[in-house]
């Protein structure tokens, strides 16, 4: 008898929070927007942790068309001007930002 696994390994934890929100997009029947980027770790207890290199992928989104990013990045980054930083604190707050 054979098993069949399927699944996908990553080894960048900044892939947990846009994975999060193609689960709620799919769960919900709703489209994530077109402009949207995400990068964030999500802890086991649900919360979304910073990730490193937040400048330089604020940049390759902007570099992309993005203009709304999801994260958690500390308080003293901002979002270069022309896009919107949606802050996700835990995994509970990500369905309204589908809104």
């Amino acid at each position: 008898r054979v098993l069949f696994r399927s699944g996908v390994r990553v080894s960048e934890p900044a892939v947990d929070l846009p994975l999060a929100l193609a689960l709620i997009s799919a769960r919900q029947d709703r489209a994530l927007p077109c402009d949207l980027a995400a990068f964030g770790e999500i802890g086991l207890t649900g919360k979304v942790r910073p990730v490193s290199h937040r400048e330089s992928r604020f940049k390759e989104a902007m570099s992309q068309g993005l203009s709304t990013i999801v994260a958690m990045p500390p308080a003293s980054v901002l979002a270069p001007a022309g896009m919107t930083l949606a802050i996700a604190g835990t995994v509970r707050e990500l369905p309204a930002l589908l809104d």
